[in-house]
């Protein structure tokens, strides 16, 4: 008579070897998608970007705030800025300017219509994602007060 207990050891190992295998690929199929989602969104250019308020008016007659807006540092070319303003009732308004943006050194007046009396702003950079898509800064640290 033939024992057959160390085929039954073989056949328990492959088979605890497949489960952790299939476990594996299941765990990784659901991660795979959020990493790469993630790493599409890195970009280093939030790092060195700087775009701060200069100055602000108000005029009560058309509605329109001027803001004047410059980019202290950062190399990388900027995709677009976020004006956000506050308003005389405490609400705020984010005005996205995508064109006549300031280079490195430069300031630019944008002018804009918001849903009441602009009192203050604060600014932020957009950039480029390695993926293609585009990232929001953190907004500046200063708020200029509008006159």
């Amino acid at each position: 008579m033939q024992s057959k207990k160390g085929l039954s050891d073989v056949v328990t190992t492959v088979l605890i070897i497949l489960l952790a295998l299939a476990a594996v690929v299941i765990v990784w199929s659901f991660v795979k998608p959020t990493i790469d989602k993630a790493g599409s969104q890195l970009t280093t250019a939030c790092v060195d970007l700087e775009v701060v308020p200069v100055s602000c008016t108000y005029n009560a007659t058309t509605g329109n705030a001027t803001f004047v807006v410059k980019k202290a540092a950062g190399d990388d070319a900027l995709a677009g800025v976020k004006i956000i303003a506050t308003l005389n009732d405490s609400s705020t308004e984010v005005i996205d300017v995508t064109s006549g943006l300031p280079g490195t050194l430069e300031t630019k007046t944008f002018t804009a219509s918001a849903g009441g009396k602009v009192v203050s702003f604060k600014t932020a950079g957009v950039v480029g994602t390695e993926g293609g898509d585009s990232k929001t800064c953190p907004e500046s640290a200063t708020s200029v007060t509008c006159a």
